[in-house]
């Protein structure tokens, strides 16, 4: 601060009386240059005898119990639903949301369906999944389909979705699970436990995770072959039910002996023009790679462990608008619940219901609206 002074005065005793300090003069052609530092001031408290406390704005929450993990809506009886034995459609949050989009085009294709049919089986929302590691989200109307005129619609809209919902279809004996945010980091073990407790408890016969992952994470031989969809499952999975998936260019992602990542399982036939790495374990007991974004790997490793019936579906892909993509994702997931089914008339029925795949209106604003026409 320069202060110009109009008249003689002891301006040190002055700065002195101010509190500051180190107070020096330099007087340079009739100026007079002052130079002096105030150390800095101590909160002064009202009461002197009360210390002072720190704010803490971190908070604790208590684990999840099952009872809280799933809830279920107001008048459904899951005892009534008769979950025993049937298949656990689940996705998990992946690489350009192949597996969420995959699943709301499903989703959407089976209310459809159930709503114009005559059958007493339709797609009902049965509950919804709580947990305090799972992101809070809501949205709404995430499996309405589009319209097909725009002014003579008849479409409800405003239904509200929820971050992680369970949905029923008897006739599929399907329980699909759409997971719309993410698991939050340093929570996923917990949450996939919970997971797991909804698992044990309902006692599905198989668990089908959908997923997706870096299209760069593939092996040199699956770069070579131009791989786009693999698929792992545990011992206690039929792996003659994976014959449908086979015949529609799905291969198992088998451990390679040179890949990049160290995988965790390895097959006891491995490629013979590939070397082994030292540092690589090999085990015979399983033989796959274990990919995946979000949940996938904890969830799998979880199911392993406790000798449930698991398969994977891996999508390799890249971030962007993979709506085309999804659809052929969706028709080889479609291909392994088909393999997975009794064959039974209620099955027929509800399959050959689905004629084309409806993908929900919301899905229009995923990636903004057309672009304006006065641009080209």
């Amino acid at each position: 601060v320069m202060i110009q002074i109009g008249k003689e005065a002891d301006l040190k005793s002055l700065l002195t009386d101010a509190g500051f300090n180190g107070i020096e003069c330099n007087t340079r052609d009739q100026v007079t240059h002052w130079t002096a530092r105030k150390p800095k001031t101590k909160v002064v408290h009202l009461n002197p005898e009360v210390e002072s406390k720190q704010v803490s704005t971190s908070y604790r929450t208590s684990p999840t119990s099952y009872g809280r993990f799933f809830v279920t809506y107001p008048g459904i009886d899951i005892d009534a639903l008769a979950l025993h034995g049937s298949t656990l459609l689940l996705p998990t949050v992946g690489v350009g949301n192949i597996a969420q989009i995959a699943m709301d085009i499903l989703l959407t294709t089976l209310a459809a369906s159930s709503s114009s049919s005559s059958s007493t089986s339709q797609l009902v929302k049965i509950g919804y999944i709580n947990d305090r590691n799972l992101v809070s989200g809501v949205g709404n109307d995430g499996i309405k389909a589009r319209p097909k005129k725009k002014k003579q619609s008849t479409i409800k809209m405003g239904a509200l979705n929820a971050a992680m919902e369970v949905y029923w279809h008897a006739d599929a004996r399907l329980c699909l699970v759409q997971q719309r945010s993410a698991v939050r980091i340093g929570g996923r073990g917990e949450f996939v436990r919970n997971l797991m407790q909804f698992i044990e408890r309902n006692q599905f016969a198989q668990i089908v995770v959908m997923t997706s992952d870096y299209i760069t994470k593939r092996s040199d031989a699956q770069t070579q072959q131009n791989t786009k969809l693999v698929y792992f499952h545990s011992n206690t999975f039929d792996a003659d039910l994976c014959t449908a998936l086979q015949q529609g260019n799905v291969v198992p992602n088998l451990a390679t002996k040179n890949a990049h990542h160290p995988p965790r399982r390895f097959l006891s036939l491995l490629a013979e023009d590939e070397p082994m790495m030292d540092d690589v374990k090999k085990d015979e007991d399983e033989g796959f790679t274990v990919i995946g974004h979000g949940i996938t790997q904890k969830l799998y490793d979880e199911c392993v462990q406790r000798k449930q019936s698991v398969i994977v579906l891996c999508e390799f892909t890249e971030d962007g608008d993979n709506t085309l993509e999804s659809e052929g994702y969706l028709d080889n997931v479609m291909k392994l619940v088909t393999a997975l089914s009794d064959g039974n008339d209620e099955e027929k029925k509800w399959k050959d219901a689905i004629k084309k795949w409806k993908h929900p209106y919301s899905l229009s604003f995923a990636n903004g609206g057309a672009l304006p026409s006065c641009i080209y």
